[in-house]
């Protein structure tokens, strides 16, 4: 079967369903189905098989449904490593890259520091961290069964899984050792927004990952004690906030004594995306 007229057809399926970047999502479609490349795929003369264009129509399918394209195909590109996910696991976004920009600023390369990865999920931001960071070790914790599964998946696919460590528990319970650094990318949607999120996030990402409570900061709050009781001194903590949450987050960590702002870090929106604290005795 020549591959243009499907491809098209396919296209203006998810065009009428107003998916954005139709084209470009059918194309990965494509790639993911057949092992073809861009390249092959913008070629006239590509061919597909009648199975292989039935199973493409299945997953466009679940695409003009909204669901999330890195859930249909099963993995998602993160600061250029590529991480396996499933449903219990939040897609990595390019936000989120800030906090790992921000570690490696403050953090010397061949520092043998340990690292807490709190609500890890796909481990995207841990196992970023240890790739970068040779000489760290790294705790990842989740509260979900199916996260961690994955995330001990993607230690082992990056070669990383003799310096990564992942339990499941909850904030406080999981941190029994204290640490050089703690990261969080906490749920931080107020829980009465989470219904009007779009619906590739609202029907499809876990909820448990994204609800933050009535202010959306009920995670924060959690974390203000682990900061407390788990981060060495002289540590430093890097936590994910949504638009306009910064000074609140601040705020709530400043209010322990021996813990200070260190820093506020902007996404590419230049949105205060990364609060910095460190503790200092």
């Amino acid at each position: 079967m020549n591959l243009k007229p499907f491809l098209i057809q396919q296209a203006n399926r998810l065009k009428q369903a107003n998916i954005e970047n139709p084209m470009l999502d059918v194309r990965v479609l494509v790639m993911h189905v057949t092992g073809l490349s861009l390249e092959d795929i913008i070629k006239n003369d590509a061919q597909i098989t009648q199975e292989q264009a039935n199973n493409i129509d299945k997953l466009v399918s679940k695409r003009v449904n909204c669901e999330p394209i890195a859930y249909i195909i099963g993995s998602k590109e993160f600061y250029g490593l590529e991480f396996k996910l499933n449903q219990a696991t939040l897609i990595p976004r390019p936000d989120t890259e800030v906090l790992i920009d921000a570690v490696l600023e403050y953090i010397q390369a061949d520092s043998a520091v340990t690292i807490a990865d709190l609500g890890t999920g796909s481990g995207c931001i841990l196992l970023s961290l240890l790739h970068n960071l040779p000489k760290a070790t790294g705790i990842g914790i989740d509260i979900q069964q199916e996260a961690i599964d994955v995330a001990k998946y993607n230690a082992e696919y990056l070669g990383l899984a003799k310096r990564a460590k992942f339990a499941i528990s909850d904030f406080s319970e999981g941190m029994r050792d204290q640490v050089d650094v703690i990261v969080s990318n906490p749920p931080y949607i107020r829980n009465d927004d989470i219904p009007h999120l779009m619906p590739s996030v609202a029907h499809y990402e876990p909820p448990v990952a994204l609800d933050g409570g009535n202010d959306g900061l009920e995670c924060y709050r959690q974390l203000v004690n682990v900061v407390e009781s788990s981060l060495k001194p002289g540590g430093v903590a890097f936590f994910e906030c949504g638009q306009g949450q910064h000074e609140q987050v601040a705020a709530l960590f400043c209010e322990l004594k021996n813990v200070s702002l260190l820093d506020i870090k902007h996404d590419l929106a230049g949105i205060a995306r990364c609060v910095v604290l460190k503790k200092y005795n």
